[in-house]
């Protein structure tokens, strides 16, 4: 995500609008969010240990992958459907996944509870510094759960990168040396609005 800091002036120009949505991306981004329903948690839930289930939001269909225990790990076979899942929304293409990047974010299905994942997005190939074009990072929603709740929780995790995306309703999550944190409110066809936070917990 780029700095912002070149917007920071006297304050936003005259008649600039606020981020805008679509009714459609409100509408997606509700359904996002609400709460799987009780059975299907439960079916998850009864599997020992529960899959991780991955729905891009572009469409693609769903991937499941099977953890060797209740803290992640996942064989050859599941990281090429991680990368499938995750596959550019542009043209397609895939890039190896980071091991550590989907223990993180089973972690976070487990502990909230959500029997499947959207990803919004995964790879993304161009700036050579982003974590997306190097299958280190994910933009995703857990049904049932805030993004605030998420990104909280995330903090927590230790180096990682967290960025919680205010309008555009998703969760940033990447896997790096030292853990950075930040709030954007960019909508989807906006420039990014990055906003660095609670750097005391940097490190």
């Amino acid at each position: 995500c780029q700095s912002s800091s070149r917007r920071h002036g006297r304050g936003r120009s005259r008649g600039r609008r606020g981020p805008r949505l679509t009714t459609a991306e409100r509408r997606a981004i509700r359904r996002r969010h609400t709460k799987a329903p009780r059975t299907a948690i439960d079916r998850w839930l009864d599997e020992a240990p529960p899959p991780l289930v991955l729905r891009p939001v572009n469409g693609g269909g769903e991937f499941i992958l099977t953890p060797e225990d209740d803290e992640g790990g996942f064989g050859d076979d599941d990281l090429l459907s991680a990368a499938a899942a995750l596959a550019s929304r542009d043209d397609g293409s895939t890039h190896a996944i980071d091991p550590r990047l989907l223990d993180l974010v089973y972690r976070a299905a487990r502990h909230f509870r959500a029997p499947w994942v959207y990803v919004v997005s995964g790879y993304r190939a161009g700036r050579a510094t982003s974590r997306h074009a190097h299958g280190r990072a994910m933009d995703f929603v857990l049904p049932g759960t805030s993004d605030r709740r998420l990104a909280a929780w995330a903090r927590g995790l230790g180096f990682v990168g967290v960025g919680i995306y205010t309008t555009s309703g998703f969760v940033h999550l990447d896997v790096r040396e030292r853990s950075y944190f930040w709030r954007d409110s960019s909508g989807p066809r906006e420039d990014n609005r990055e906003r660095p936070m609670l750097r005391e917990l940097w490190g």
